[in-house]
């Protein structure tokens, strides 16, 4: 039966976020929701349920990213972000194969530690950075790229094709950016 909106109940339920969690930007979490330790949250996820332990989640509703055991070399776009080098830990601890993806020698990423390998490149907002990345993909495979940015994850929903083609990972649509 149909009840208009302002006479649907509410739930008002705290959202649980544990720790070594990363949520990327734009991200929607949904009241009552739960995010199990060392769980990523891909940039625009729309979180309606809760999300395991060391998951990686992702679209809109946000699903799991169901990596298999073979599928554990991951590159980590915009290694400059801060925030690349807790998620670099996060899937090394857990056994991921990890790469960083930076501008600049000075960044966070280029020195984690938890990164198995480092790697120079464009910058995100230069208007080369597409094509860069796209022949640098065809030359390296990767199973799963991680965006830390809006415009890396913008770079990968407009290239979503392609990207899905050279590392078989879901991605959100572009027009949620």
């Amino acid at each position: 039966r149909d009840i208009p909106t302002k006479e649907q109940d509410y739930m008002d339920a705290p959202i649980v976020v544990e720790d070594d969690v990363w949520i990327g930007a734009g991200s929607i979490i949904l009241s009552g929701v739960t995010i199990g330790k060392g769980a990523i949250i891909a940039a625009g996820a729309v979180v309606n349920k809760d999300v395991p332990p060391f998951a990686i989640v992702g679209g809109v509703p946000a699903k799991s990213f169901k990596i298999q055991r073979k599928m554990k070399k991951v590159l980590i776009l915009d290694g400059g972000a801060a925030h690349a080098m807790a998620i670099a830990e996060c899937l090394h601890k857990t056994g991921y194969w990890v790469a960083v993806m930076c501008d600049d020698k000075n960044e966070y990423g280029y020195h984690t530690k938890f990164a198995n390998e480092h790697y120079l490149g464009k910058d995100s907002h230069d208007s080369e950075y597409a094509e860069f990345m796209l022949t640098f993909l065809k030359e390296h495979h990767f199973d799963v790229l991680i965006p830390t940015s809006d415009k890396t994850a913008e770079f990968m929903s407009f290239h979503k094709e392609q990207l899905q083609r050279l590392t078989g990972v879901l991605m959100p649509e572009r027009n949620i950016f």
